[in-house]
Protein backbone atom coordinates (compact mmCIF):
# COMPACT_ATOMS: atom_id res chain seq x y z
CA UNK A 1 0.00 0.00 0.00
CA UNK A 2 1.40 3.36 -1.04
CA UNK A 3 2.10 5.71 1.85
CA UNK A 4 0.23 9.01 1.80
CA UNK A 5 2.35 12.12 1.35
CA UNK A 6 -0.08 14.47 3.09
CA UNK A 7 -1.98 13.74 6.30
CA UNK A 8 -5.74 14.27 6.48
CA UNK A 9 -5.44 17.83 7.81
CA UNK A 10 -3.02 18.87 5.08
CA UNK A 11 -5.22 17.24 2.44
CA UNK A 12 -8.18 19.22 3.76
CA UNK A 13 -6.32 22.52 3.34
CA UNK A 14 -5.32 21.59 -0.21
CA UNK A 15 -8.87 20.50 -1.07
CA UNK A 16 -10.31 23.80 0.19
CA UNK A 17 -7.79 25.73 -1.87
CA UNK A 18 -8.65 23.79 -5.01
CA UNK A 19 -12.38 24.27 -4.44
CA UNK A 20 -11.83 28.02 -4.14
CA UNK A 21 -9.69 28.16 -7.27
CA UNK A 22 -6.59 29.26 -5.38
CA UNK A 23 -2.94 28.55 -6.14
CA UNK A 24 -2.30 25.61 -3.81
CA UNK A 25 1.28 25.36 -5.09
CA UNK A 26 1.99 28.14 -2.61
CA UNK A 27 1.67 25.66 0.24
CA UNK A 28 1.67 22.06 -1.02
CA UNK A 29 5.36 21.91 -1.97
CA UNK A 30 7.50 18.93 -1.06
CA UNK A 31 11.10 18.89 0.15
CA UNK A 32 13.82 16.84 -1.64
CA UNK A 33 12.88 13.84 0.50
CA UNK A 34 9.28 14.04 -0.69
CA UNK A 35 7.84 15.39 2.58
CA UNK A 36 5.47 18.38 2.83
CA UNK A 37 7.37 21.59 3.55
CA UNK A 38 4.52 23.07 5.58
CA UNK A 39 2.55 21.47 8.38
CA UNK A 40 -1.26 21.61 8.38
CA UNK A 41 -1.54 24.84 10.33
CA UNK A 42 1.06 26.62 8.24
CA UNK A 43 -0.91 25.52 5.19
CA UNK A 44 -4.07 26.90 6.79
CA UNK A 45 -2.42 30.28 7.37
CA UNK A 46 -1.18 30.51 3.80
CA UNK A 47 -4.61 29.47 2.52
CA UNK A 48 -6.21 32.15 4.70
CA UNK A 49 -3.90 34.77 3.23
CA UNK A 50 -4.66 33.67 -0.31
CA UNK A 51 -8.40 33.86 0.35
CA UNK A 52 -8.01 37.42 1.63
CA UNK A 53 -5.76 38.48 -1.25
CA UNK A 54 -2.89 39.26 1.10
CA UNK A 55 0.84 39.21 0.37
CA UNK A 56 1.64 35.73 1.65
CA UNK A 57 5.27 36.12 0.57
CA UNK A 58 5.69 38.08 3.79
CA UNK A 59 5.40 34.88 5.82
CA UNK A 60 5.78 31.78 3.61
CA UNK A 61 9.46 32.36 2.83
CA UNK A 62 11.85 29.40 2.78
CA UNK A 63 15.47 29.32 3.91
CA UNK A 64 18.33 28.09 1.65
CA UNK A 65 17.63 24.55 2.86
CA UNK A 66 14.00 24.73 1.77
CA UNK A 67 12.55 25.02 5.28
CA UNK A 68 10.00 27.65 6.37
CA UNK A 69 11.75 30.67 7.88
CA UNK A 70 8.82 31.39 10.19
CA UNK A 71 7.14 28.82 12.41
CA UNK A 72 3.35 28.60 12.62
CA UNK A 73 3.17 30.99 15.59
CA UNK A 74 5.18 33.66 13.79
CA UNK A 75 3.24 33.18 10.57
CA UNK A 76 0.02 33.78 12.49
CA UNK A 77 1.31 37.11 13.86
CA UNK A 78 2.41 38.29 10.42
CA UNK A 79 -0.88 37.25 8.82
CA UNK A 80 -2.79 39.08 11.55
CA UNK A 81 -0.80 42.24 10.90
CA UNK A 82 -1.49 42.02 7.18
CA UNK A 83 -5.21 41.63 7.87
CA UNK A 84 -5.15 44.91 9.81
CA UNK A 85 -3.06 46.68 7.18
CA UNK A 86 -0.27 47.33 9.67
CA UNK A 87 3.45 47.76 9.06
CA UNK A 88 4.61 44.20 9.60
CA UNK A 89 8.18 45.19 8.73
CA UNK A 90 8.33 46.37 12.33
CA UNK A 91 8.50 42.76 13.48
CA UNK A 92 9.11 40.30 10.64
CA UNK A 93 12.73 41.32 10.03
CA UNK A 94 15.44 38.72 9.58
CA UNK A 95 18.95 38.76 11.00
CA UNK A 96 22.08 38.47 8.77
CA UNK A 97 21.75 34.68 8.98
CA UNK A 98 18.20 34.75 7.65
CA UNK A 99 16.52 33.96 10.97
CA UNK A 100 13.61 35.95 12.44
CA UNK A 101 14.83 38.60 14.86
CA UNK A 102 11.74 38.35 17.05
CA UNK A 103 10.09 35.21 18.40
CA UNK A 104 6.31 34.84 18.17
CA UNK A 105 5.60 36.34 21.60
CA UNK A 106 7.70 39.40 20.83
CA UNK A 107 5.94 39.68 17.49
CA UNK A 108 2.60 39.52 19.25
CA UNK A 109 3.53 42.35 21.61
CA UNK A 110 4.74 44.54 18.75
CA UNK A 111 1.60 43.75 16.75
CA UNK A 112 -0.61 44.60 19.73
CA UNK A 113 1.23 47.89 20.14
CA UNK A 114 0.71 48.74 16.48
CA UNK A 115 -2.99 47.92 16.75
CA UNK A 116 -3.30 50.27 19.72
CA UNK A 117 -1.25 53.06 18.16
CA UNK A 118 1.48 52.86 20.79
CA UNK A 119 5.11 53.95 20.51
CA UNK A 120 6.53 50.48 19.99
CA UNK A 121 10.07 51.88 19.79
CA UNK A 122 9.95 51.86 23.59
CA UNK A 123 10.32 48.09 23.56
CA UNK A 124 11.59 47.01 20.13
CA UNK A 125 15.19 48.15 20.55
CA UNK A 126 17.98 45.84 19.45
CA UNK A 127 21.39 45.49 21.10
CA UNK A 128 24.74 45.86 19.35
CA UNK A 129 24.47 42.27 18.11
CA UNK A 130 21.08 42.90 16.53
CA UNK A 131 19.15 40.93 19.15
CA UNK A 132 16.04 42.23 20.95
CA UNK A 133 16.86 43.86 24.28
CA UNK A 134 13.56 42.77 25.80
CA UNK A 135 11.97 39.33 25.75
CA UNK A 136 8.26 38.78 25.20
CA UNK A 137 7.31 39.06 28.86
CA UNK A 138 9.26 42.29 29.34
CA UNK A 139 7.74 43.73 26.18
CA UNK A 140 4.31 42.92 27.57
CA UNK A 141 5.04 44.82 30.79
CA UNK A 142 6.26 47.88 28.88
CA UNK A 143 3.33 47.76 26.46
CA UNK A 144 0.81 47.65 29.29
CA UNK A 145 2.56 50.61 30.87
CA UNK A 146 2.22 52.56 27.63
CA UNK A 147 -1.47 51.68 27.45
CA UNK A 148 -1.90 53.06 30.97
CA UNK A 149 -0.11 56.26 30.02
CA UNK A 150 2.74 55.58 32.41
CA UNK A 151 6.32 56.83 32.11
CA UNK A 152 7.88 53.54 31.03
CA UNK A 153 11.34 55.11 30.83
CA UNK A 154 11.55 54.67 34.60
CA UNK A 155 10.97 50.95 34.40
CA UNK A 156 12.47 49.74 31.14
CA UNK A 157 16.01 49.95 32.49
CA UNK A 158 15.05 47.41 35.15
CA UNK A 159 14.40 44.72 32.55
CA UNK A 160 16.96 41.97 32.82
CA UNK A 161 18.01 39.37 30.28
CA UNK A 162 19.99 37.37 32.84
CA UNK A 163 17.31 34.70 33.12
CA UNK A 164 14.32 33.37 31.26
CA UNK A 165 11.03 35.07 31.95
CA UNK A 166 8.12 33.25 33.52
CA UNK A 167 6.48 33.17 30.12
CA UNK A 168 9.45 31.43 28.54
CA UNK A 169 9.18 28.74 31.22
CA UNK A 170 5.52 28.13 30.39
CA UNK A 171 4.87 24.62 29.02
CA UNK A 172 4.85 24.45 25.25
CA UNK A 173 1.22 23.36 25.16
CA UNK A 174 0.19 26.65 26.76
CA UNK A 175 2.29 28.66 24.32
CA UNK A 176 0.64 26.69 21.51
CA UNK A 177 -2.88 27.45 22.73
CA UNK A 178 -3.32 30.63 20.69
CA UNK A 179 -2.65 29.08 17.30
CA UNK A 180 -4.34 25.81 18.22
CA UNK A 181 -7.54 27.60 19.22
CA UNK A 182 -7.45 29.66 16.03
CA UNK A 183 -6.98 26.54 13.94
CA UNK A 184 -9.81 24.74 15.69
CA UNK A 185 -12.13 27.63 14.80
CA UNK A 186 -11.69 26.80 11.12
CA UNK A 187 -13.85 24.43 9.12
CA UNK A 188 -12.31 21.26 10.53
CA UNK A 189 -14.37 18.67 12.31
CA UNK A 190 -13.91 18.08 16.07
CA UNK A 191 -12.29 14.70 15.51
CA UNK A 192 -9.69 16.24 13.22
CA UNK A 193 -8.92 19.14 15.54
CA UNK A 194 -7.93 16.86 18.38
CA UNK A 195 -4.67 16.05 16.63
CA UNK A 196 -3.62 19.59 15.77
CA UNK A 197 -1.34 20.15 18.75
CA UNK A 198 0.90 17.31 17.55
CA UNK A 199 1.55 18.90 14.14
CA UNK A 200 1.90 22.61 14.76
CA UNK A 201 5.61 22.82 15.51
CA UNK A 202 7.73 22.41 12.43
Amino acid sequence: MKKKIFNSDQMNEIRIGLEEGLDVSKYNQLDPQGHPIYNAYQMHLILTGLKAGLDISQYNKLDPHGHPIYNAHQMFEILDGLKYGLDISQYNQLDPNGHPIYDWKQMDEILTGLKHGLDISKYTQLNHKGHPIYDGYEMSVIRMGLEEGLDVSKSTHLASKSSLSDFDKTPTDLQDSKVINEYNKSSHTPSESQSKSHSLTK
